[in-house]
């Protein structure tokens, strides 16, 4: 992964957001930065 989503590189992006990634990566870094957001 050499280069995030725009949307996922946003801080505290609804998790609705990360049900329609457009690469699975892309997914795991919406969801890992949304687990961040919240701890």
């Amino acid at each position: 992964m050499t280069k995030l989503a725009p949307w996922a590189v946003v801080p505290f992006r609804p998790l609705t957001v990360c049900k329609s990634p457009s690469t699975e990566a892309a997914y795991t870094n919406c969801v890992f930065l949304n687990a961040s957001d919240l701890q």
